[in-house]
C-alpha cells in the first residue's frame, strides 16, 4: 500500500479549516487542488479520465502534446509527472479509448483515424501498455477496413482481453450486410482467437467471475437468438439456451446464467440455466394474462445467489418486484404484496452490495408518488420507508446504496418543490439528514458519489451561485466543505473518488475557462470524517 505523503503545512491548513467550519457553521474553506494533467499544448484540453481500481494513478486522454491529436496518459493519483503511454500517435491515428485491467497494472486502448461522433468507435488496432509506461504490445494486429469496436472487457484473472469488432463492407455503408465477430487474446499478447463469427447480426457477451470464460448470446439478423458459454481458446463452446434470448448476468459466484426469453411475443419470462448447461429452470411466477417481466438484478454478494425481477405478473400493467434464489430451489417472493395504492408500480430498485437487502423507488404510498423504501431480498418483514415525509409534488430522484450496506444517500425535492437536496438515511429509515446547505434561488444537488468507505458523499451543486457548479464534500455532521474553485457559468464536472477512498479526481475547466484539466485532493481529509450516520 502507497505510504501516506501529507505536507506537514497542508495538513496542519486543513486541521484549522474544520475547526473553522465547525465554529462558523459557514462554508468558506477549500481545501487545496493540484493539477495533475500536466502542461497542455495551446488548445489542448482533457478529454476523458478514469482511476486505476486500486486509486493509484489516473489514465486519461487529452492532446497535451499536439493540438487536436489524442494521446493517452498515466499519472500518480496523488500528482507527479504525466507519463506517456501511446507513443507514435499522428493525425491519421490517435487513442479512441481505453480500459484498465483489474489489477491496475495494465491499461488496453484502442487507436484509429479521427472520425465524426457517429463513427467514433472506428478502430485500427488494439494494444495493451504497462500503467507505468514501457512497451507496448499490439493485442489485434493492424486492423484494416471499416471495423467498429463494439465491447471490450478484461478478464478478472488479468489474463484475456475479449472484444467483439464490427465489420462494414465498402459498398454498404448502412452496414445491412455487415458481420460481427468476438475474439480473444491474452493481455500480454499472444495468438488471438476468433471465437464466434456473425454475419448480419450482433454478439453480447461478458466475461465469467473467475475470468476462465465467455458467456454470450448470438442475435443473428431475421432468426432466432441463443445463448452459448466458451472458454477463452474456443474449444468447448457449447449451447446454454435457444429461442429468443434477449439479456442475461451471470450470478456472482459464476455458477448460473440468469436470462430473459421472450416466449409469445411480448411476453417475457425468467430463467437459470447452469454454466455447464443442463436444463433451464423458470424463475418467474405463472403471469397474469398480458404480463410480462420487464428487468432483473442478480445479487453482488457469491454467498446469496438471490435474483429480483420486475413484472406485472399479479395485476396486469402493475410493476412489482419480487425475489427467488438463483438455482429456482425454491419459491419466489412477492416483496412489495399489500399497499395503500392498489395500482401503485415499482419505477427501480437496487440490491443491497451485502445481497441480504433492496432498494427500491415506489409510488405505493400515494399514487405517483415515487417513494424510497427496504426490504429483506427473502421477503421477511418489516418493511422501511426511508425518506419520510414530502411536500406536495415532491420526488426522489436519484439514489446510492453504501458500500457498507448501512445507509442510503438520494435527492429529492423534499422539503421545497423544485428545489433538489442531498439527503443520508440508514438502510433501516433512521437519522434522516441533509447534506447540503441552503441553495440558492435556483440551486440544486446535481449527483453525488459516495466514498468506497462509507464515511462520506462526494456531491456536484450549485450551491453558492445558482449558476455556478462545484464539487463538496459532505459527512460527520461537520458543513460540507468545498473542493473545486470554479467561477465559470455551469460548466459540469467530471469526477471520481479512488478506491481508498483518500482522494477525488475531477476534470474542470476551473483555472482557464474552456480548458479542460484534472486536479487531485487527495488523502487529507477522511481522517476527520466520522461516519455519516450512525
Amino acid at each position: 500500500m502507497r505510504k501516506r505523503s501529507i505536507n506537514k503545512g497542508i495538513l496542519m491548513l486543513c486541521v484549522i479549516a474544520i475547526l473553522s467550519l465547525v465554529s462558523t457553521s459557514v462554508v468558506e474553506a477549500v481545501l487545496m487542488s493540484v493539477k495533475i494533467s500536466g502542461n497542455l499544448v495551446a488548445g489542448g484540453e482533457v478529454n476523458s479520465f478514469e482511476l486505476s481500481p486500486d486509486g493509484q494513478y489516473t489514465v486519461f486522454i487529452a492532446d497535451a502534446i499536439n493540438y487536436e491529436i489524442q494521446d493517452l496518459f498515466s499519472v500518480p493519483s496523488t500528482g507527479g509527472t504525466r507519463i506517456l503511454l501511446s507513443p507514435g500517435m499522428t493525425g491519421l491515428v490517435m487513442v479512441k479509448g481505453f480500459i484498465i485491467s483489474p489489477d491496475s497494472q495494465r491499461v488496453v486502448y484502442w487507436v484509429g483515424p479521427p472520425s465524426p461522433p457517429s463513427e467514433d468507435n472506428q478502430i485500427t488496432g488494439i494494444y495493451s501498455v504497462a500503467i507505468t509506461g514501457g512497451s507496448v504490445i499490439n493485442l489485434s494486429g493492424i486492423l484494416t477496413g471499416d471495423k467498429r469496436l463494439d465491447d471490450i472487457a478484461v478478464s478478472s484473472n488479468n489474463q484475456h482481453v475479449a472484444f467483439t469488432i464490427l465489420t462494414f463492407t465498402p459498398d454498404d455503408p448502412l452496414g445491412i450486410t455487415h458481420y460481427m465477430e468476438l475474439w480473444s487474446v491474452p493481455l500480454l499478447g499472444g495468438n488471438t482467437v476468433l471465437l464466434e463469427s456473425l454475419p448480419k447480426g450482433n454478439i453480447d457477451f461478458q466475461i465469467t467471475p473467475n475470468g476462465a470464460e465467455i458467456v454470450f448470446i448470438r442475435f443473428p439478423l431475421g432468426n432466432l437468438s441463443t445463448l452459448w458459454r466458451t472458454n477463452m481458446s474456443g474449444d468447448n463452446q457449447e449451447q446454454l439456451a435457444g429461442n429468443e434470448i434477449q439479456e442475461f448476468a451471470i450470478t456472482a459466484d459464476g455458477n448460473r446464467v440468469i436470462y430473459t426469453k421472450q416466449e409469445i411475443p411480448p411476453i417475457t419470462e425468467l430463467y437459470s440455466v447452469s454454466i455447464e448447461g443442463g436444463v433451464s429452470i423458470k424463475l418467474n411466477g405463472e403471469l397474469i394474462a398480458g404480463g410480462s417481466v420487464i428487468d432483473f438484478k442478480v445479487s453482488p454478494d457469491p454467498d446469496r445467489d438471490y435474483v429480483v425481477y420486475r413484472a406485472d405478473e399479479v395485476v396486469n400493467d402493475q410493476d412489482e418486484i419480487f425475489s427467488v434464489p438463483a438455482a429456482g430451489l425454491g419459491s419466489r417472493v412477492r416483496l412489495l404484496s399489500g399497499s395503500d395504492n392498489p395500482n401503485f408500480d415499482v419505477r427501480s430498485y437496487q440490491i443491497t452490495p451485502n445481497g441480504l437487502g433492496v432498494v427500491y423507488k415506489a409510488d405505493v404510498l400515494a399514487d405517483e408518488r415515487f417513494d424510497l423504501g427496504s426490504v429483506s431480498i427473502t421477503g421477511v418483514p418489516p418493511h422501511y420507508w426511508l425518506n419520510g415525509s414530502m411536500v406536495a409534488g415532491g420526488q426522489v430522484m436519484l439514489y446510492s446504496i453504501s458500500p457498507d450496506s448501512s445507509k442510503v444517500v438520494f435527492t429529492a425535492d423534499l422539503n421545497t418543490l423544485g428545489v433538489v437536496e442531498l439527503f443520508v438515511v440508514t438502510i433501516t429509515g433512521t437519522n434522516l439528514t441533509k447534506l447540503n446547505t441552503v441553495l440558492p434561488p435556483g440551486g440544486d444537488v446535481l449527483g453525488f458519489q459516495i466514498s468506497h468507505n462509507s464515511q462520506f458523499v462526494v456531491y456536484y451543486a450549485n450551491q453558492e451561485l445558482s449558476d455556478i457548479n462545484n464539487l463538496y464534500l459532505a459527512g460527520g455532521g461537520l458543513p460540507p466543505i468545498k473542493l473545486s474553485n470554479l467561477s465559470h457559468k455551469l460548466d459540469l464536472i467530471d469526477y471520481d473518488i479512488t478506491s481508498d477512498s483518500k482522494g477525488v479526481i475531477y476534470r474542470a475547466d476551473q483555472d482557464t475557462y474552456g480548458k479542460w484539466e484534472l486536479y487531485s485532493i487527495f488523502d487529507r481529509f477522511p481522517v476527520y470524517l466520522p461516519l455519516l450516520v450512525r
